[in-house]
């Protein structure tokens, strides 16, 4: 019985001091989007965004698609990095970054590599609020 008072007692003080210390939490959604609008600027190399905050996922321009581009990849440097030295991204390639529903941007490169825009996406939010086409 004493062993189980002892376990009420030191199990929620111990996922206490987990959460307290961080263990639970997650980074906050307007801190990441700020660090790559930021950050993240025109002519900027695709490794240096990368190392900022990786995207789980990117996308290739293709003009000839009706919405721009491909589907989704999943990020892999080293793929990026192949297709960059095969010219495999002729139009580019965009990485896309959701950090909630009301925090999202893309950045876009070019088929060298570069940063050439960073745009605020559109996001479940806005088309909540009515913020759709607004800047």
């Amino acid at each position: 019985m004493k062993f189980l008072i002892a376990l009420l007692i030191l199990v929620p003080l111990c996922l206490y001091g987990l959460y307290a210390g961080g263990a639970f939490s997650t980074p906050d959604p307007q801190v990441l989007y700020d660090e790559i609008m930021t950050k993240a600027t025109p002519g900027m190399d695709w490794q240096d965004v990368a190392d900022i905050r990786e995207p789980r996922k990117f996308r290739i321009v293709v003009p000839a698609n009706p919405t721009g581009t491909s589907g989704q990849n999943k990020f892999e440097r080293q793929k990026i990095s192949t297709g960059l030295t095969n010219d495999s991204y002729p139009s580019g390639f965009v990485f896309d970054y959701q950090f909630s529903d009301a925090h999202a941007c893309q950045v876009f490169f070019s088929s060298s590599g570069k940063v050439t825009e960073v745009a605020k996406m559109v996001t479940f939010k806005d088309l909540l609020n009515g913020n759709i086409g607004q800047p």
